[in-house]
């Protein structure tokens, strides 16, 4: 019985470890989510990496941006301290919000800016529904068609607009798909960039313009890649929303690569190989020991039954055979 209880535990966790390996995150901007909701398409073609907050005190400026995309709640104001800091010494920081999570940030930035937390909408420049409007975003001398995804306007205060909706958009305060009297209209702000100390900061009034299911419509790849700019790219991990299940998985992953980098290291090689022998060794002992005891078993089992039927002639040998299989079966178990 304990055979089958170590066994059933061990093939658990190899499916366990298989189901982590294959089952990716599924959560809203994860980068290693491959839905519709996901950064994996970003994170793959320029490297995205996680960082936190706390490690832009201790961070190179040079040739790096830092994303802070869709945050689940507002802004800390000891974090809206360090991200000042950080575009201050030179840092390149983009935030991407259409709730108003961001807005102490601003405050601490001194931009005069603020996200108003209501649906923009655009009845003719769309993509399928008025919920997707069709904005045109200046960068350098380029002008870019950019598909937008349930977003809101940024008032932008002291910065310099780079993005607008069409004369055709509208605010929809009262949620209800149908542009009212008293909602305002026409070209509003979607994008602005400020300069601050040394370094500088973007802010979109949309945090889905890079998922996967709107990074290949119109030019929005495009923007990716004119932002990026061969920079190395970071994506702040502390105001998304992970389950167990990614952080179990993001754990499992970081220790699997963890040993590899052990396992191919030159210094760590001949100790990996000497232990992964004597393993190796012991398992193939164990494995014979087992095999040879099963040989001799079945020896001494025909030896016995041929010892009987030289007493007992008339009885019959395969009856006899199959008892003392059953008899060999029991002794297992037992």
């Amino acid at each position: 019985m304990k055979k089958y209880i170590i066994n059933g535990i061990f093939l658990t966790i190899i499916f366990f470890f298989i189901f982590i390996s294959l089952v990716p995150s599924i959560d809203n901007y994860s980068l290693d989510n491959p839905l519709w909701n996901g950064l994996s398409n970003l994170a793959e073609k320029y490297k995205l990496e996680y960082i936190s907050i706390s490690d832009l005190t201790q961070f190179s400026y040079n040739n790096t941006i830092v994303f802070l995309i869709g945050p689940n709640e507002p802004i800390k104001d000891q974090d809206s301290e360090i991200l000042k800091k950080f575009v201050n010494n030179g840092g390149i920081l983009i935030l991407m919000d259409e709730y108003g999570f961001i807005n102490k940030t601003l405050i601490y930035m001194e931009t005069n800016a603020t996200i108003v937390n209501y649906p923009l909408l655009d009845p003719l420049y769309k993509f399928k529904s008025s919920q997707f409007p069709k904005v045109e975003i200046s960068i350098g001398e380029r002008k870019l068609k950019v598909y937008l995804n349930y977003a809101s306007i940024l008032i932008y205060g002291k910065g310099l607009p780079i993005g607008f909706s069409s004369y055709f958009s509208y605010l929809d305060k009262n949620i209800n798909n149908i542009h009212d009297f008293n909602e305002p209209y026409g070209s509003m702000c979607i994008a602005a960039v400020y300069n601050i100390g040394k370094g500088k900061l973007i802010v979109f009034s949309d945090s889905d313009i890079f998922i996967n299911s709107m990074i290949n419509l119109g030019e929005n790849s495009d923007l990716a890649k004119y932002l990026i700019n061969n920079s190395k790219a970071y994506l702040i991990k502390d105001y998304l929303s992970f389950s167990y299940y990614t952080t179990i998985r993001k754990s499992f992953i970081s220790f699997l690569a963890f040993l590899s980098m052990l396992f191919f290291n030159s210094s760590f090689n001949y100790i990996s190989i000497f232990l992964l022998s004597i393993i190796c060794f012991y398992s193939f002992k164990e494995i014979y020991k087992k095999a040879i005891k099963k040989f001799y078993k079945l020896i001494k089992k025909e030896d016995k039954v041929y010892k009987v039927i030289n007493k007992h002639p008339t009885w019959d040998k395969e009856i006899l055979l199959k008892l003392a299989s059953e008899v060999y079966i029991e002794d297992e178990h037992s």
